[in-house]
């Protein structure tokens, strides 16, 4: 269950919870969330990566049993399916593996 106020029970979250329900795909639910990220990326200093990029990856962390991060990270390196559904281009460099460190706190309630 998500807490009341957290980002995810904001106006996006009925609707990615009736998409899942429904046998949304990942890429439907996410872009069903994408205005709730919008708000999440900084106005300015360096780039972000992209929360649906890191969400993605974590998805596929699970879904495969990868141990932690780094080894993570090895993986979308050199496989062309990871990356394909990560998002990234064959000439687009892998993340650190402390990226994901930082992505609690941005999905908590008062960031």
């Amino acid at each position: 269950m998500v807490r009341p106020g957290h980002a995810w029970n904001r106006s996006s979250a009925g609707t990615c919870v009736q998409l899942f329900v429904a046998g949304g795909t990942s890429t439907d639910i996410l872009r069903a969330m994408s205005p709730v990220f919008d708000s999440m990326y900084a106005k300015r200093g360096r780039p972000s990566i992209p929360p649906e990029k890191l969400l993605r990856a974590q998805l596929l962390q699970m879904l495969y049993s990868v141990r932690s991060e780094r080894l993570l990270m090895e993986e979308i390196d050199y496989s062309l399916l990871f990356r394909w559904f990560v998002g990234l281009n064959l000439d687009e460099e892998v993340w650190d593996a402390t990226s994901f460190t930082e992505l609690p706190p941005r999905f908590s309630p008062g960031n």
